[in-house]
């Protein structure tokens, strides 16, 4: 089972209205519409069962809280100044963090990439 599936499954709420929910944000934000997408990053149902919405930053594109980020998420980490920041904790984090989670995620990105593949090659 995914995480996401498992996250699905741990929290109790009402799946019509969370569908309901996402699709409208999904819209608004152009972002893929299934909510389980592997290639979110992100507890879309966390966020909604705490009633967290994205908000327009400076770049004048929508930001989802980072409390919800998947630990693959790129944005996960973010260099201020001379160190790194784990956005999900807002503690410090060592440059070898930053590159095992590169790194974790690019496996998980090319497994997805040829499971795709699979599926499409199935497809035809």
């Amino acid at each position: 089972m995914n995480i996401m599936a498992e996250r699905k499954k741990s929290l109790k709420m009402d799946e019509k209205e969370f569908q309901k929910w996402y699709s409208k944000w999904a819209k608004k934000t152009g972002i893929d519409p299934n909510p389980d997408a592997p290639r979110h990053y992100y507890d879309y149902r966390g966020a909604y069962k705490e009633g967290i919405e994205p908000k327009i930053a400076d770049d004048g594109l929508y930001h989802w809280s980072s409390k919800f980020k998947h630990d693959l998420h790129p944005n996960r980490y973010i260099k201020e100044n001379t160190t790194w920041i784990d956005t999900k904790y807002g503690e410090p984090v060592s440059i070898e963090d930053v590159q095992m989670q590169r790194e974790e995620r690019e496996r998980f990105e090319s497994t997805l990439q040829m499971e795709n593949s699979i599926i499409d090659s199935m497809s035809q």
